[in-house]
């Protein structure tokens, strides 16, 4: 139910002109259905990444970090699959090693221009 929700939502947005609609979280694994509901409407995956495992690491162990996710092994193994594989033909990458969230932010909104 919750993915339907999400495709109503999304598509309720576009009838009302949104050009930009934002999903992350745990929508992440079921992206490809997500995309394949939507395949009406002009859709660009974009896809974050690290190249250094201890900067993820660190990123990961932060205890300010509010998703309380802390299985740093886990997400140097999920980071590299997000790095190597294309997943999507939509799908562009941000290496987000060392950036400031502004300077991914900047790099989103020119990808979103093109």
């Amino acid at each position: 139910m919750s993915f339907e929700n999400l495709v109503f939502l999304v598509k309720n947005y576009a009838k009302h002109d949104y050009k930009n609609v934002i999903i992350v979280g745990p929508a992440e694994k079921n992206l490809g259905r997500i995309l394949g509901e939507l395949k009406d409407y002009k859709n660009l995956v974009i896809t974050l990444y690290l190249t250094d495992d201890a900067v993820l690491k660190n990123r990961v162990l932060t205890e300010s970090r509010d998703s309380g996710f802390r299985d740093f092994e886990q997400a140097i193994s999920f980071n590299q699959k997000l790095r190597d594989e294309v997943r999507f033909p939509n799908e562009k990458k941000i290496n987000n090693t060392n950036q400031t969230p502004e300077e991914t932010v900047s790099q989103i909104v020119a990808m979103l221009r093109e």
